[in-house]
């Protein structure tokens, strides 16, 4: 429920304007070039009685400045799981990230995250980096101003604190403080006026051990359905080669939902 207490925070007090432990910010970019504030939100609830029970739910808010030299967002997620056998799911962040462009190919940013993940026993993540983000390809269909595909690549580094509840007891925690290198390659597709495909890649090794590495490929699709309303698809594969107490390397998740932008 914590993180429920921050974003409602964010949002009363104004400043709210995508790897096992990992968050891909890249499908959170902003879905508008508009000038000023954008808000969108989504929200997923599930409910299952019978031969299979469940409830789910899962929520983000996000809000945009979009300025006319500098840019940023703060997004916040919430995404919880209960079977009749007990919780599948409880995880949340809050990404705070400020993009100012050097040049029409390139931008500096900066970012602040926090985040936690019971069933990867991650109690607590903070992220405070910069990197470089470089367009490396721009192409717009000359029969359709509506089609386009883009590519960027981005290169930095981040400071990285854990703490891991290896047994969810309290006496048996683990903390580790060190520095990654963050890349990462993203791919933009508008294939009509009602449908977008984006993917991305992450990859972060620790610069002082290029075997402790984390890794993310995602791939998803929205669709326009009505006025502001989109149906969207997300696929995620996440990969850990050096994970914390008894936890699998990799996540493989698939998802679909409605997203509503305002305005």
């Amino acid at each position: 429920m914590r993180i429920f207490g921050l974003i409602l925070l964010l949002v009363m007090t104004g400043v709210v304007n995508n790897v096992l432990g990992q968050v891909n910010t890249e499908k959170f970019r902003k879905y508008s070039d508009q000038e000023g504030f954008v808000f969108n939100t989504s929200f997923r609830f599930g409910l299952s009685q019978g031969n299979s029970e469940y409830l789910s739910v899962d929520g983000t808010l996000r809000l945009d400045y979009n300025g006319k030299r500098n840019n940023a967002f703060i997004v916040g997620n919430y995404d919880y799981k209960e079977t009749n056998e007990g919780k599948v799911a409880n995880k949340g962040f809050i990404h705070l990230r400020v993009v100012h462009p050097v040049n029409k190919r390139m931008a500096v940013e900066g970012f602040l995250q926090q985040e936690f993940n019971e069933f990867l026993l991650l109690r607590d993540r903070k992220l405070a980096g910069a990197s470089l983000r470089t367009k490396i390809m721009d192409f717009a269909s000359e029969n359709d101003s509506l089609t386009n595909f883009s590519s960027n690549l981005g290169l930095g580094l981040m400071y990285e604190h854990e703490v891991y509840d290896v047994y969810n007891e309290k006496d048996l925690i683990i903390t580790s403080n060190l520095v990654r290198m963050t890349s990462y390659l993203t791919l933009d597709w508008n294939i009509s006026s009602r449908i977008n495909w984006w993917a991305v890649a992450y990859y972060q090794p620790n610069v002082k051990s290029l075997n402790d590495f984390r890794g993310i490929a995602e791939t998803g699709m929205e669709i326009w359905v009505i006025g502001r309303l989109y149906f969207t698809v997300d696929v995620s594969y996440r990969y850990n080669n050096q994970p914390v107490g008894d936890v699998k390397h990799y996540d493989l998740m698939v998802k679909n939902g409605l997203r509503y932008s305002v305005p």
